[in-house]
């Protein structure tokens, strides 16, 4: 979260506009819908996909490693959509794969990503 914090704070810096997801705590409704949408659909079916589906084809025919590295890279380019956060994301797919690996199961890097994404929209609601 640090890096990630920390990289986006440069990206600023340098006078790039950065995408920010921010709640209206003040809608407990609307609040809770972000929070299922921002945080707990991409913690599970993001998930189950890279680190669950493609993991699986890949450790068919590759090591651990580079089963990591391949599903890190699809993770970061699945979020086309915020194109400077590619790195980054790229980055955090690492960590959520090596999770995956010694954790043994997909329960671990879905709570990291939730934790990520729900602190991620929590800091950006502060500013």
């Amino acid at each position: 979260l640090g890096i990630n914090f920390g990289y986006h704070a440069i990206l600023k810096g340098m006078g790039i506009p950065i995408i920010e997801q921010s709640i209206d705590w003040n809608d407990s409704t609307l609040a809770a819908w972000n929070i299922i949408v921002i945080c707990l659909q991409p913690a599970i079916i993001e998930e189950l996909y890279f680190r669950g589906v493609a993991w699986k084809v890949l450790r068919q025919s590759q090591g651990p490693h580079v089963t990591i590295a391949i599903v890190s890279v699809m993770f970061g380019l699945a979020h086309i959509g915020v194109p400077l956060s590619i790195p980054m994301l790229t980055l955090i797919g690492f960590a959520l794969g090596y999770a995956r690996l010694y954790s043994g199961g997909l329960i671990l890097p879905m709570l990291m990503h939730f934790v990520h994404n729900f602190v991620v929209i929590v800091v950006d609601s502060l500013q």
